[in-house]
């Protein structure tokens, strides 16, 4: 029985009821879409306030469906692995903070091989308000520039506040985009205080989830059959027991080069090479895969880098020069930014008629460099050159050198280059990528084997 009815205080907070939306405008209705569409876009917007507002509380309830329901005690680590994914655990993810006189940064990223096809899980927020601007973007995009391949796209939640006075909001009917009155400021800090916690990282080795690749149909073998060929060695060109070197144990003393050293090798164990092309470590509990090729890039991009910067490239004088012939607009282009082939190490000279002569280059290119990889690296820069301004050329320029100048694959590898590798790798300033964005390193783990045989479910 209804006795009363009066007005009393609701609780802290803000409630907002919405009722008979398109009673005087029916027309209206008629351009909603599915209910699961309508849902996916309201999901969307509380998502990015949820992300937004980590101190406050959201419950996310659709037609008896509850989302989620955060507390303001939860932190953001938390609502990101509910929001965004179990993939966005906080393992995988790297805090940033950072600020100066006009703006600060905070919020987290995605370690590089969490990385879309889009910038779907790319959250910006500017003064409280999400922004989609390609000022923010291309910073991010810039800061992950060497850990990421072309067309994928970082992940990540970043608040960032700056000075009302140095930014113009109202420039879109939707406050979406935004203007900074000093873009590069706010790029070179953006750029920086990722790339200072982007080094800071010990562990950006991917780890391979064998276990989605792998049938889980089982494999039915009848009984008494035989193997083709079980009488024949499994190894008809080696011995079994070579395969598995030992006392091949990673030091710390041969994990140490001339340079810093992240101790990434400590501890495992140098098993071998296969198909010619990745190296196979051991530890106690996982394996790690090295592409020789990836690995080598990286080394020589990083020395070419230092080279270029002190002008101090070490050279090697061919015996017999190499000819390079082009195109006569290849020839023009060449003549008149010969400096930039300088700038690296490459003594080149133009000799006539379309013709050019290296008598030099650097040491630290691999022995097996010949005309053909010049001018494979010479075409790439040539069909980008109307898209890029010389720095760009030039850095351009280092990759595709690092990348035709370093250990191939399909090369058999001893132990002593195979050592010198490991070490000169786990020197470099970012051992995980090679300059194009490849993974160097990958690992699976025990348990993953195990889960594959069947040992564990």
């Amino acid at each position: 029985e209804l006795r009363d009815v009066n007005e009393v205080g609701g609780r802290p907070g803000t409630t907002i009821n919405v009722k008979n939306l398109f009673f005087n405008i029916p027309a209206r209705r008629k351009f909603l879409r599915t209910k699961t569409t309508e849902n996916i876009y309201n999901l969307d917007i509380i998502t990015k306030f949820a992300l937004l507002y980590s101190d406050i509380a959201f419950n996310y309830t659709q037609e008896g469906k509850e989302y989620f329901n955060f507390t303001s005690k939860d932190s953001l680590e938390e609502r990101i692995l509910v929001l965004l994914g179990k993939s966005m655990s906080s393992e995988n993810m790297i805090k940033i903070e950072d600020k100066n006189d006009f703006m600060s940064i905070r919020g987290f990223i995605g370690k590089p091989h969490l990385a879309g096809t889009n910038y779907g899980k790319q959250y910006v927020f500017v003064n409280g308000r999400t922004v989609r601007d390609r000022v923010v973007r291309r910073s991010i995009d810039l800061a992950y520039e060497g850990y990421l391949m072309r067309n994928r796209y970082p992940t990540g939640v970043l608040d960032i506040k700056i000075k009302t006075d140095l930014i113009d909001v109202n420039i879109h009917p939707q406050k979406l985009e935004i203007r900074f009155y000093s873009p590069k400021q706010v790029q070179k800090f953006i750029v920086n205080s990722i790339k200072t916690e982007m080094k800071k990282q010990t562990d950006l080795i991917p780890t391979i989830d064998l276990i989605q690749t792998h049938s889980t149909s089982e494999t039915n073998i009848p009984e008494n059959s035989t193997v083709p060929g079980e009488q024949q060695s499994m190894f008809p060109n080696s011995n079994p027991e070579t395969l598995t070197p030992l006392n091949n144990e990673i030091s710390e003393d041969e994990n140490t080069s001339t340079g810093k050293s992240r101790g990434l090798f400590a501890g495992f164990r140098y098993l071998g090479q296969v198909f010619q092309t990745y190296l196979i470590l051991e530890s106690e509990n996982e394996m790690i895969f090295i592409d020789q090729h990836a690995a080598a890039e990286r080394i020589n991009f990083e020395k070419f880098t230092k080279y270029q910067t002190s002008h101090t490239f070490p050279i090697q004088q061919l015996l017999f020069p190499l000819d390079i012939e082009l195109s006569l607009a290849e020839s023009e282009f060449l003549k008149e930014n010969l400096n930039i082939f300088q700038n690296i190490g490459i003594q080149i000279e133009y000799y006539g008629s379309n013709t050019f002569i290296i008598t030099g280059i650097p040491i630290i290119l691999d022995p097996d460099f010949s005309p053909t990889d010049f001018k494979d690296v010479f075409e790439k820069i040539f069909i980008s050159k109307d898209k890029s301004n010389l720095p760009d050329l030039s850095k351009e320029l280092i990759k595709e050198m690092a990348c035709k100048g370093s250990i191939r694959a399909n090369r058999i590898l001893d132990r002593a280059e195979v050592f010198e590798l490991l070490r000169e790798l786990d020197a470099a300033d970012n051992p995980f990528n090679c300059p194009h964005g490849r993974p160097t390193i990958i690992r699976f783990s025990e348990k993953e084997l195990e889960k594959m045989f069947k040992r564990i479910v």
